[in-house]
């Protein structure tokens, strides 16, 4: 005969709850409208949201705006408190892309990205010279387009030019980011009629436009042998510009090389004259063995430090000069995130890597204040960032996250978002100094349930959501009080001894065979993980370092239970 055991496992631990309500307000936009990607711009008074349908009708709010063949771009104006004020569309003959926004003082708006063909903004038609070319438009605050712009190549170049990044400076210039196929001679960049050949395999681009979209400047990067991406760029406060590149191989600008000095692959940070003519610096992020890394993201506080949010798959990765390195704790299921500091003189500050034990990734990072960076993401059971954990052991789906940290990279906010279902996090943009807006894609039909509002959502396949709020202060207490009162069927002395030396003993009873059990340090570094057996366990624990780890156990109903442990 079984024995239930109601056990009380006392112990002192950490944990962190939120001081106040963090989410307010929640906008569901559309169901079934394939985006592939979602971008927000706060303008002073509104909320810019714009990004791909695939409907015949798109419908946001009581707002309605046609589609005209294929996939079409949207963009709405949308109240701080997340009312569809207005919504219009633009469309080709094939299908179009949205790839950044930015809006300047008198509410301008300016978009980028890339079309097949044809595409009409307004009055302003513009035709592709071959295949897929890049737009810039500009629209005033009434959403009245002032110009457009369209750049590419002369032959048929499908899957040819894609946008990164876009951002303005002081004077009103437009710095649009890209990268471009190269892999053949007579394929090069044509801006403005004039000619800009690549280095041989793939392209990467910046262009500054004047406020009336005429070209000024051009710098090409490149690679012989690899694909090279750009995912950002950011104007800083002394009007040079931050440009993240991620090449698959050694890179190229003018006569300069950049290359990683190990095996795999690297990103770089460059730091460009105000007219694109030379680089500043190069702040390097390589990986030390095969595998990838990628910048996802930059932004700039008012000091001129950069906040870097990127995503890594390999065992390690140097960061700058070699005096910094990390390491990827769950190197066997999947990738981690990184956020860094770097300073406007090219050094490192700090860095710090965040995940779980499966694929996890950044996707935008925001400033709020000189000591207020927001940053969201995606992330699968668990997260850990920094001392801080989100999720569970067992929990399904994939969740977002929205993680505040302040100047030194310490987090102050950190929370899921999700429910039931695949949620890709695409976007965060600040309201003001305390509050933001995040956006996001919701692949599959489920319910949708931020942590402090009382509703949950129920949503179509590929719904855009949007949800408001202010990321309260994280309050750490530590106390000794029960962990959990659940009745489960194991023996009192399920794990000993503890404090341990050389190895750990598990006695639990055959009742809860295909729970699962991890014991990992302070730092999120797994140890072990299996699940029970029918009978007691032994965990050799000789190579561990004397301190603090945890024991969670995560039975067959998704019940998480967690004790600490102690080698000395």
């Amino acid at each position: 005969m079984k024995k239930g055991i109601i056990i009380t496992i006392l112990c002192s631990i950490s944990f962190v709850s939120s001081m106040a309500q963090t989410w307010h307000n929640v906008l569901l936009l559309g169901g079934n409208i394939e985006p592939s990607s979602l971008h927000i711009e706060n303008d002073g008074e509104d909320v810019l949201v714009t990004g791909e349908f695939n409907l015949a009708q798109l419908k946001f709010g009581n707002k309605v705006v046609k589609g005209q063949g294929g996939r079409d771009i949207f963009l709405a104006r949308i109240s701080k408190e997340l009312i569809v004020k207005s919504l219009i569309g633009f469309g080709g003959s094939g299908d179009e892309f949205v790839c950044a926004i930015a809006t300047d003082e008198r509410r301008n708006i300016y978009l980028s990205g890339f079309y097949e063909d044809s595409i009409a903004f307004g009055e302003w038609k513009l035709r592709s010279i071959g295949g897929i070319d890049a737009f810039v438009v500009m629209l005033d605050s009434n959403l009245n387009v002032t110009w457009a712009k369209s750049f590419g190549s002369e032959l048929d170049d499908d899957k040819y030019i894609a946008l990164g990044g876009l951002d303005l400076d002081k004077k009103g210039n437009v710095f649009v980011a890209g990268d471009f196929s190269d892999v053949y001679t007579n394929r090069p960049l044509i801006v403005d009629d004039s000619i800009f050949p690549g280095f041989g395999k793939h392209g990467n681009f910046l262009i500054k436009f004047n406020n009336t979209g005429v070209a000024q400047a051009v710098a090409i990067f490149g690679t012989k042998q690899s694909m090279s991406s750009v995912t950002d760029v950011e104007v800083s406060v002394d009007s040079c510009i931050m440009l993240p590149i991620n090449p698959g191989a050694p890179i190229q600008f003018k006569s300069d090389k950049y290359s990683n000095p190990y095996i795999g692959s690297a990103s770089f940070l460059f730091k460009l004259t105000e007219d694109l003519d030379s680089i500043l610096w190069a702040f390097p992020f390589y990986t030390m063995e095969f595998g990838t890394i990628d910048i996802r993201s930059i932004a700039q506080d008012s000091k001129g430090s950069t906040y870097v949010a990127g995503g890594y798959a390999c065992e390690a990765i140097q960061i700058g000069d070699g005096t910094k390195r990390i390491r990827n704790p769950f190197m066997e299921r999947g990738s981690e995130f990184f956020v860094a500091k770097i300073d406007k003189n090219g050094k490192l500050v700090w860095v710090y890597n965040g995940g779980g034990n499966a694929n996890d990734f950044a996707s935008e990072i925001e400033v709020l204040t000189d000591n207020k960076i927001a940053l969201t993401g995606s992330y699968t059971e668990q997260c850990f960032y920094n001392g801080d954990t989100i999720g569970a052991l067992g929990k399904r789906g994939v969740m977002g996250f929205a993680l505040q940290i302040d100047s030194m990279g310490k987090p102050t906010h950190f929370s899921s978002i999700g429910e039931t279902s695949t949620i890709q996090m695409l976007a965060i943009n600040a309201l003001d100094s305390s509050s933001v807006v995040v956006g996001g894609k919701i692949i599959s039909k489920g319910t949708l349930l931020l942590d402090s509002l009382p509703e949950t959502y129920v949503y179509e396949n590929n719904t855009l959501f949007l949800a408001k709020g202010v990321l309260n202060k994280i309050t750490k207490k530590t106390i000794t009080e029960p962990l959990s009162h659940k009745t489960i069927e194991q023996n009192l002395d399920m794990v000993y001894p503890n404090p341990f030396t050389n190895q750990i003993n598990l006695k639990i009873s055959t009742h809860n065979e295909g729970a699962v059990y991890r014991i990992y340090d302070v730092t999120g570094k797994l140890y072990v993980k299996d699940r029970i057996s029918l009978h007691s366990q032994q965990i050799n624990t000789e190579s561990w370092l004397s301190g603090v780890y945890f024991l969670e156990i995560v039975d067959t109903l998704g019940s998480t239970y967690q004790t600490k442990l102690i080698k000395k």
